[in-house]
């Protein structure tokens, strides 16, 4: 159950970690669709672990 679980959320802490280096750690220049582009890669991420799991 943990690896299943790391590997749903190790997409999501992917995704912030790009975001926090694409905006030299400062959130608040973070736009709209980079926010929607970055939920995507993660819920992404996490649907393909899931299946690989699974």
């Amino acid at each position: 159950m943990g690896h299943a679980l790391f590997g749903l959320l190790l997409p999501a802490f992917a995704a912030n970690s790009v975001m926090v280096m694409a905006t030299h750690g400062r959130p608040e220049t973070v736009t709209r669709w980079q926010r929607g582009i970055a939920w995507a890669v993660a819920a992404g991420g996490g649907l393909v672990s899931a299946g690989l799991v699974g």
